[in-house]
């Protein structure tokens, strides 16, 4: 039997509950001279003796493993193998250990010596029908914490929740699996100053084209499309959508509007000025416009060429 040093003193103290229980039974059996109580109770404690003497032994081969690495330590830090500051801290845990191991084992000691429920803690006073029935619950002690909240009926509505959970999700999957496909041709046309980003509609449909894409999460709006960009500041580029003020749509800003409707066979351009996002971005270095086709399962990204940002 392995226990932890830290678990040892929880063990010994349920062994020192158990022996006072068992005690409470006995001596009030004794007066009342019933043999079925009597030898139900002999069994009950002779099975206790037996596990709290093997439980002892267990704590006793722990402290004596202890002790050696201890000396063994002594012996490193001496011989100049180990630097004494590593030293003291392994000798510090080791003393926890020993220490717990030595209380655990003067815990059980006077728990398998003990000659009265009084010496244990008490007389624990129950009718003697009852005793076995507690002496099952200190044996088996109800689950605690989570496991104590997961009852079989609630059991079943954790997973009915999660059931439910993971059905919207695939619900929502199969919208975009199952939604519109679009068709859609991307070009970045070179201006002096400007980033731009054009998209042609080649689907049979209308679709929705965002300027900018959303940073976080996708537009309710199916089929979508949109444009973003990724910005250069000197530590590699990262996505930056910037405010719906550097966007212009056509030649018109934005100004948060849109979506913009795009019909079949038709284009739209979405445009930001370098020196206006050089104002809102000092240490931008470097930018490149990325057209995203969010009508997919995941979101499907085509990236333009890559500018530099002129100086100021």
């Amino acid at each position: 039997m392995e226990i932890d040093w830290r678990g040892a003193g929880f063990k010994a103290a349920a062994l020192r509950e158990r022996f006072r229980l068992l005690c409470s039974w006995r001596e009030k059996a004794a007066p009342e001279a019933l043999p079925q109580h009597d030898q139900a109770c002999e069994v009950e404690y002779q099975r206790a003796w037996n596990e709290g003497q093997a439980l002892a032994n267990t704590f006793a081969t722990a402290l004596r493993a202890a002790l050696a690495r201890q000396d063994a330590l002594i012996s490193a830090v001496g011989a100049g193998r180990l630097p004494a500051k590593k030293g003291n801290q392994r000798n510090r845990a080791l003393e926890q250990q020993i220490a717990a191991w030595r209380a655990a084992i003067q815990v059980c000691n006077e728990t398998l010596s003990a000659s009265s429920a009084e010496v244990l803690g008490g007389f624990i006073d129950a009718e003697l029908d009852a005793y076995p029935g507690l002496l099952h619950a200190l044996k088996h002690p109800p689950a605690r914490g989570l496991l104590r909240w997961f009852t079989p009926f609630r059991l079943w509505d954790a997973l009915a929740i999660v059931g439910a959970i993971l059905g919207i999700f695939l619900l929502w999957q199969l919208r975009a699996i199952y939604a519109p496909k679009v068709e859609v041709a991307w070009s970045f046309p070179s201006q002096p100053g400007v980033i731009s980003s054009q998209c042609t509609n080649r689907s049979q449909q209308e679709i929705q084209f965002h300027v900018p894409w959303p940073e976080k999460g996708r537009p309710a709006e199916s089929p979508s499309i949109g444009v973003t960009l990724e910005v250069d500041e000197g530590r590699g580029f990262h996505r930056y959508a910037g405010g719906p003020e550097l966007w212009t749509f056509g030649d018109t800003p934005t100004k948060g509007a849109g979506p913009f409707r795009i019909a079949p066979t038709l284009s739209g351009t979405a445009s930001v000025n370098l020196a206006r996002l050089r104002t809102a971005l000092p240490g931008v270095r470097q930018v490149r416009a990325i057209g995203v086709d969010g009508s997919g399962w995941w979101p499907s990204y085509t990236k333009g060429p890559i500018q530099s940002i002129p100086k100021p």
